[in-house]
């Protein structure tokens, strides 16, 4: 990971999920990843009303899943407000972020049935799209080649130091958080929107029907 990204991590897993959510085909065909292998945030997507409406999350549930919520949030913004200066440290900080997510999505991931489960799935897909052919798992169901996947690693590269450089000028002053995220968002749109363009024509329909029904924005 690029040292300049620590808080654009978190910057891009709330910008990935408060992304506006797209149509997608319907479908029933699901990967049951681990906690590591989704992309941003399950606590904070699930923290979205849309979402939890969708899942028909219990006041119980919708409790436990505050709960992890507020701890995430808390724990990587104290990683991101401490950022070291030392190169070393810095890694480290990043890997302590990583973990902190894993942990948050499995907790959240734990209070979930299995139908919700597979739901939330469905729903990750319609908000990330393309960004979604990062996680192994999917690139795994899709029968992605080398030189596809090797295509992607290099976008996300190019996505990592593009997030730097915007988070640099949000720490600089010269953007405010909300252009931030607007920057982030948009890039991770048109990064999509190219990862989708190395597949083919089949395997671009078995990623749609990943999606499910989608989910209604009110």
């Amino acid at each position: 990971m690029n040292l300049n990204t620590l808080s654009a991590v978190l910057a891009i897993t709330v910008a990935s999920a408060l992304a506006p959510l797209s149509a997608a085909d319907s479908g029933d065909r699901i990967v049951r990843s681990a906690p590591g292998d989704h992309l941003g945030s399950v606590p904070v997507l699930l923290g979205l009303d849309s979402v939890r409406k969708e899942l028909k999350i219990s006041r119980s549930q919708a409790a436990q899943l505050d709960q992890i919520r507020t701890g995430f949030k808390a724990g990587a913004r104290k990683l991101v407000a401490q950022t070291p200066a030392n190169p070393a440290a810095r890694r480290s900080a990043e890997a302590t972020l990583v973990r902190l997510k894993t942990k948050a999505n499995a907790e959240a991931l734990a209070v979930l049935t299995p139908t919700q489960r597979c739901r939330l799935a469905q729903i990750e897909y319609q908000i990330l799209g393309g960004t979604m052919l990062l996680s192994p798992s999917v690139q795994k169901t899709l029968g992605l080649s080398a030189s596809q996947i090797a295509s992607i690693g290099k976008l996300q590269q190019k996505g990592i130091k593009y997030a730097g450089a915007v988070n640099q000028r949000f720490e600089n002053g010269k953007i405010s958080h909300h252009e931030r995220v607007a920057l982030l968002r948009t890039h991770r749109t048109k990064q999509a929107e190219a990862m989708i363009r190395l597949l083919t024509p089949a395997q671009r329909t078995t990623l749609k029907t990943l999606s499910g029904t989608p989910i209604k924005k009110k």
